[in-house]
């Protein structure tokens, strides 16, 4: 009972620690993750916004959950309107995943649906499941005023505590929608007219430079300052597909490119005025699908042929593997609103050995790159690519827990994106769990350092009172496994004993340093707590001395000498 209690008082301070320690550091990331905003990482300046963009920021660790916004003129002053109450409201995308939405227990809003803040719901005086009208106006290029409107069904309304702002949130097509309405274009998913749209005109990232001799680096000056294309360097295989019909690109070219200044064809023109060379148009690599006419899809990359003759209608790619694909069939392109896709034409190259590389004009591939800043359409009737409206310019991005807010931020500083972040707020907690966590480990291995010894020498000197017991134990038959078994049963009885008597102080305590906190309100509740999990750790970790113990007394006590055991028997 001595050994019981000595333990259990060592114990007690340990496992209190560590309840204080988890209850009030859960009790902090909880805080923080009722407010999803803690989470959130927010670019400070309007930015290019594109699908390899997202693709990449997707592939980073701690990226829960990301989706692009328009610009903020596109998404301000949209006015809602019930009988005869309106307010405006700025359109924020979501989609599913929403750690917003998610978080205050939303549905996700399709097409003709939205969800808002409670600003904007006090405003209107609605609730959940009422229809409210959309008033959408623009100025034409003529100076008259129009408007549409669209009926749209409050699927939500986020409490007082998500957000202060007036604001509802809707999917992205309905959001990008809104904004190609503004820029004077009609929209045909929801019925809204506009002028006639803007045929697509290539734009290029570069071209490449074929000189009848080596380029000096006088000529290379000129070249980039008459087309504007300021860099260059030496063709690399990925520029252009590694085949016989490039054979002089991959040799001699020289690629002049801007990283993210793309031009039109007529700065590529002006290189004609210098002699010696020859200029062809390209554009990077661009990730596609193509339709089978099975229904299945082969995907691949689409470089550009810059010899190729342009003039087509439809577009022509050279593909080598053609075996199941129609003269004519759909050319699938990523886009940061979602695939695009347009009719064309698959040729086989004259090239046996293509390697299956997918190859089109560059003029194609200078409308494709129109993509990267604002939407492209195929318009059948006038058989011409028609420019959408402008891309995205910034996005609404979540991490994944807490601990990776700063590591994902100083990501996209690397990549020159400056944003913000509850960065600060978020170190305190964790630099707090840190510091409990060392004093835990400080106090814990002070303490059962000592817990252990105690056990040790309490279970010797037990041995060394009862060595003629023992001795007696052995002359009479008992064998020495059965000897060495003794102390251990022992220890583990101490060790589940003491350890019993602790876990029970602990409930005892946490209950009334849990009810002393109870004034802090709900979000203190469980202020000293211990999981289940946590609990058995400690047993095992109780265990852990004791059978250390066990096992030193247990090889003493079947190494003594029956001689010297028995002599004054």
């Amino acid at each position: 009972m001595c050994l019981v209690t000595a333990l259990s008082a060592v114990l007690c301070p340990v496992i209190l620690i560590l309840g204080l320690k988890q209850g009030t550091v859960e009790n902090l990331r909880q805080s923080l993750l009722r407010e999803p905003s803690n989470l959130e990482i927010r670019p400070r300046n309007s930015l290019l916004v594109n699908d390899a963009l997202l693709k990449r920021i997707r592939s980073f660790k701690g990226t829960a959950f990301i989706i692009p916004k328009t610009r903020s003129l596109g998404s301000a002053s949209v006015e809602l309107r019930i009988n005869d109450r309106q307010t405006e409201v700025d359109l924020i995308p979501t989609d599913v995943g929403d750690p917003l939405l998610i978080t205050y227990h939303q549905n996700n809003p399709n097409k003709d649906e939205l969800v808002l803040t409670s600003s904007a719901a006090k405003s209107l005086e609605v609730t959940t499941g009422e229809m409210v009208t959309m008033n959408l106006g623009r100025r034409t290029e003529q100076g008259t005023g129009e408007s549409v409107s669209l009926s749209l069904r409050v699927t939500g309304v986020l409490p007082a505590e998500a957000t202060t702002i007036r604001a509802a949130y809707v999917p992205l097509k309905l959001l990008a929608a809104v904004e190609e309405y503004r820029e004077n274009l009609a929209v045909p998913a929801y019925g809204w007219s506009g002028p006639e749209s803007q045929a697509a005109e290539p734009i290029y990232d570069g071209f490449v430079w074929i000189p009848d001799a080596s380029i000096s680096p006088d000529v290379a000056g000129r070249l980039s300052v008459l087309t504007g294309f300021l860099s260059h360097r030496k063709i690399e295989k990925d520029d252009i597909p590694a085949s016989p019909a490039f054979q002089a690109f991959s040799e001699r070219g020289i690629l002049f490119y801007n990283e993210n200044n793309p031009l039109p064809i007529s700065s590529i023109k002006t290189a004609d005025s210098i002699q010696g060379g020859r200029a062809y148009a390209w554009c990077r690599p661009r990730e596609i699908r193509v339709a089978n006419s099975d229904g299945t899809f082969y995907s691949s990359w689409l470089f550009t042929w810059p010899n190729l003759n342009d003039g087509e209608v439809i577009p022509k790619i050279l593909m080598a593997l053609s075996g199941n694909m129609g003269k004519t069939t759909q050319l699938l392109v990523a886009s940061p609103p979602g695939e695009v896709s347009m009719p064309c034409e698959i040729s086989t190259p004259p090239d046996s050995t293509f390697s299956g590389t997918i190859c089109a004009t560059p003029s194609f591939m200078g409308i494709l790159r129109n993509l990267d800043t604002r939407s492209v359409t195929w318009d059948p009737r006038s058989s011409r690519f028609l420019l959408g409206r402008r891309g995205f310019s910034s996005f609404r991005l979540y991490a994944s827990d807490l601990s990776l807010v700063e590591p994902l931020a100083s990501q996209l500083s690397s990549m020159g994106i400056d944003c913000t972040s509850e960065g600060a707020k978020i170190a305190r907690v964790l630099r707090f769990d840190s510091d409990l966590t060392k004093l835990f480990w400080l106090v814990g291995l002070f303490s059962l350092t000592g817990g252990s010894a105690s056990l040790v020498l309490s279970l010797i000197g037990a041995i060394e009172r009862r060595r003629r017991d023992h001795a007696m134990l052995r002359v009479l038959g008992l064998p020495r496994g059965w000897l060495f078994f003794l102390p251990l049963v022992e220890a583990l009885v101490i060790a589940s004993a003491a350890f019993g008597v602790a876990i029970a102080v602990y409930h005892i305590n946490a209950a009334i340093i849990n009810r002393l906190f109870d004034n802090l309100g709900n979000e203190a509740s469980g202020f000293c707590r211990l999981p289940l999990r946590l609990q058995l750790f400690l047993y095992l970790f109780t265990l852990l001395p004791a059978l250390v113990g066990s096992l030193v007394a247990g090889t003493r006590m079947i190494r003594m000498p029956l001689s010297e055991t028995i002599r004054h028997v």
